[in-house]
């Protein structure tokens, strides 16, 4: 009798493990789809960049553009938040939609604000700064900021007055 249990129980474990099997490998193709996509949007947005930039070179090689026009090709915020999303996405290997970007405050190519990714609880603190024509995260989280971060790329120490200084383990006032 119990022989007979388990040779009738054994058919639908055996379906139930191929089933999580099928539904693993379809979650895991999903994300690698999604991915690509990421990147290759990611592609894109550099090719058209990069042809936006030699039309603009093109441009003023002959003169046609002035002082004042360049001054206002500055990134609007939501040009600024896209780019930002891009690079979130590649690095926590998410999709676009679920990153969330806030900025408090900007200082020409430099932006402080907040990160947050759908479905979880709580986000955490962003610097951005554009670097060679290019946006990009300098540091994201929820602990102190080290010196190293912001010095490399000169972030204004009005947007962030203190920093840690990983080598002398102290904490740095960036104002003085």
């Amino acid at each position: 009798m119990e022989n007979n249990k388990r040779k009738s129980i054994f058919p639908l474990v055996v379906i139930f493990l191929f089933i999580g099997i099928l539904v693993f490998g379809a979650y895991w193709y999903g994300k690698q789809s999604s991915l690509e996509n990421t990147k290759n949007e990611i592609e894109e947005s550099k090719e058209s960049t990069s042809s936006k930039d030699e039309e603009k070179k093109d441009e003023g090689e002959n003169g046609k553009e002035d002082e004042s026009e360049k001054m206002k090709e500055e990134d609007t915020e939501e040009e600024i938040k896209t780019e930002l999303k891009k690079l979130f996405a590649v690095k926590y290997n998410k999709e676009i939609e679920d990153v969330s970007i806030t900025i408090s405050q900007r200082k020409g190519d430099y932006i402080v604000g907040g990160v947050k990714f759908t479905g979880e609880m709580a986000g955490g603190y962003l610097l951005g700064a554009k670097v060679n024509g290019e946006w990009k995260i300098i540091f994201d989280g929820n602990g102190t900021i080290p010196c190293s971060s912001v010095d490399k790329v000169d972030f204004p120490s009005d947007l962030v007055t203190e920093c840690w200084d990983t080598v002398n383990m102290e904490s740095v006032d960036r104002t003085k």
